[in-house]
């Protein structure tokens, strides 16, 4: 915030305009409101606005639409806040509850080896059934295999 007086240095014979005096200028855009508008003499003006601040209409109307939106957002986090907190509390009673009666589940607990060998398996039943031809409408028979099927069909 700026107090300041201009004055018209160019032309020294013309005769004595009185000093125009920049009341105040906005804090957020920097526009400048002209002082002689105001009805406060410029060295009362000066004086005042030296040790204040100011923020134009435009700025204080969109400063609030702001202030309004985060406050909404703010409530909005603070009740999805307080869901979270409420289900971090309800599972730790859960956990202490099934901790105090001796109900951890160790059976279902796997080594890292465990879950390797599963995942391994896993990889090569996957692998084996790429190579997997389907076949369908072949009469089914007691006594032919489904290979002897095959080879009589498409060899």
């Amino acid at each position: 915030m700026t107090a300041t007086v201009l004055s018209d240095d160019t032309n020294k014979n013309k005769t004595a305009q009185p000093p125009i005096v920049t009341v105040s200028r906005c804090d957020i855009c920097n526009y400048d409101m002209d002082g002689t508008s105001s009805g406060i003499p410029s060295d009362a003006a000066n004086k005042l606005y030296q040790y204040t601040s100011w923020v134009c209409t435009d700025c204080h109307t969109n400063s609030q639409q702001k202030i309004d939106k985060l406050q909404a957002a703010l409530t909005l986090v603070s009740d999805k806040l307080s869901d979270l907190m409420a289900t971090v509390d309800n599972l730790q009673q859960k956990l202490e509850n099934s901790t105090r009666h001796g109900q951890t589940n160790n059976d279902n607990v796997m080594s890292k080896t465990d879950i390797a060998d599963e995942i391994q398996n896993t990889l090569s039943a996957e692998s084996k059934r790429k190579c997997n031809i389907i076949i369908t409408g072949l009469p089914e028979s007691s006594d032919v295999t489904d290979e002897q099927a095959f080879l009589t069909y498409f060899l």
